[in-house]
């Protein structure tokens, strides 16, 4: 049989109901995160979309570059 001491020592080391109740106020639940995941899923989805006209307007650049090249090469003959 427990003796008061050994409950007292239970106290100690284990949280009552109430206790536990009141440190689970502070958690988040699963509502708390697909909130948060949505969030990240639409900044992802603007970021990839961000890289993919970077992507494409780094290309014109190079294309650019590249007509340059072609049309410094025919002016090059024509001088």
């Amino acid at each position: 049989m427990l003796t008061i001491s050994d409950i007292k020592k239970l106290t100690e080391v284990f949280v009552t109901k109430q206790e536990f109740n009141k440190r689970m106020e502070n958690v988040a639940t699963k509502d708390d995160f697909r909130k948060v995941m949505t969030t990240v899923d639409n900044v992802f989805g603007e970021v990839k979309a961000m890289r993919e006209e970077l992507a494409i307007h780094f290309q014109s650049h190079d294309d650019n570059r590249l007509e340059h090249k072609e049309f410094r090469v025919r002016l090059d003959k024509i001088e």
